[in-house]
């Protein structure tokens, strides 16, 4: 319960930099899993 924070650094696996658009992710907990999307404008 409670508030979290996660950073990203926008890289990608390689640690290439991402470039704009829109990029999904998914957070999962042992009691639900989300997909939600973002938006990187450069």
């Amino acid at each position: 319960a409670g508030q979290h924070k996660l950073n990203w650094n926008g890289r990608d696996s390689r640690g290439n930099s991402v470039g704009s658009g829109i990029y999904f992710y998914k957070l999962s907990t042992p009691s639900t899993n989300q997909t939600k999307k973002m938006v990187i404008v450069k």
